[in-house]
């Protein structure tokens, strides 16, 4: 009731003060509005340890450096789960520094990046149903500024993830259009849609130097065009990885150095999803994901193949997980009691 309480307090208020943005900062039961252009940030640099940050929708914030750990949410990014609030617009980069362990980014749209320690630990930060360009690990290569148990889960990812330094992270049903490079060891990529397509012969894998880790239950797409359609680029340049139960469009890709069990090889791209007219490319909002013959591809201990299998299957709309405005109906004019009907629907998330 608390979230539900928090979540139409902000709606109202914005609604109210529309030329304002407005965000609410929710500590220990109680809710602070700020207002104006630079609402998110004077939110984020008034919140201490275990606060909440809510990013309404129909509205465009700077981005901000996190140092302390924080759950900020917005109101999603699927298009056909925010038609009543519209979606929250992460205009630049959002940064995790020292002292933001154990914070959680979920239901922001960017087409900005985000950034995980600068040459300082950051542990355990989480980025959930999220659209960004690409996320960014900028620790030394040392163990002092290892970065770890990181939670990249239900993303659509328009980059790449460079994950210089980092160990067990967990990459997780995310549909991925650029590379995951530089983990290095005890990573577990499961479940994710791959899109990348190489345009040279340097840096063509998808999946490029990790080493000592699972990878499991993925999906790679063949490239729609380019010169590295037939070939094997898929994962190289590491070394022990345990490369299981994942959907190859080609043959023969193993290599040494990893181990290779139970994949399924050759399967043509165009045989796998529902729906997806757009030439297997880039991911599409309107498109299904799904797959055609679930049964065909049992995964990993029987979890399944894709987005829509593993331990966390894709919440179809992407929302975050507190309750989310589904329908709104606000009279244009106040009657003649001088009150202003508002009809609100709103759905509690289970997840």
């Amino acid at each position: 009731m608390k979230k539900i309480a928090i979540l139409l307090l902000s709606y109202f208020v914005t609604y109210l003060q529309a030329q304002q943005i407005t965000v609410a900062l929710h500590h220990n039961g109680t809710a602070t509005m700020f207002y104006g252009n630079n609402a998110f940030s004077n939110a984020n640099n008034t919140a201490v340890n275990g606060d909440t940050i809510y990013l309404p929708g129909n509205s465009y914030y700077s981005g901000v450096t996190v140092t302390a750990q924080l759950v900020i949410i917005g109101a999603g990014i699927h298009p056909d789960s925010t038609t009543a609030t519209g979606y929250t617009n992460i205009t630049s980069d959002i940064s995790f520094q020292a002292g933001s362990d154990g914070s959680v980014l979920e239901g922001i749209y960017t087409g900005n990046n985000i950034y995980i320690g600068s040459n300082t630990r950051v542990n355990n930060v989480t980025v959930r149903r999220c659209y960004f360009s690409s996320l960014y690990f900028q620790s030394s290569f040392d163990t002092t500024h290892t970065c770890k148990n990181e939670i990249i889960e239900q993303n659509v990812i328009n980059g790449g993830l460079l994950c210089n330094n980092s160990d067990y992270l967990i990459i997780r049903n995310n549909f991925i259009q650029g590379q995951i490079s530089g983990i290095s060891q005890n990573a577990l990529i499961e479940n994710n849609i791959f899109y990348y397509q190489p345009i040279s012969h340097y840096g063509a894998y998808t999946i490029y130097n990790i080493s000592g880790s699972v990878i499991r239950n993925n999906i790679f797409i063949l490239p729609a065009t380019g010169p590295y359609q037939s070939n094997n680029y898929y994962i190289t340049g590491g070394s022990n990885n345990n490369v299981m139960n994942n959907i190859f469009p080609v043959t023969s890709v193993e290599y040494s150095g990893d181990i290779y069990t139970n994949n399924y090889e050759g399967i043509g791209t165009d045989t796998i999803f529902v729906n997806d007219t757009v030439q297997y490319s880039s991911y599409a909002f309107n498109q299904n994901y799904h797959l055609i013959h679930p049964l065909a591809y049992p995964g990993y201990f029987n979890e399944g193949v894709g987005v829509y299998g593993g331990t966390v299957p894709m919440k179809d709309g992407l929302l975050p997980t507190n309750p989310h405005i589904i329908q709104q109906t606000i009279a244009p004019n106040t009657d003649t009691n001088g009150k202003l009907n508002i009809n609100i629907k709103v759905d509690a998330q289970n997840n």
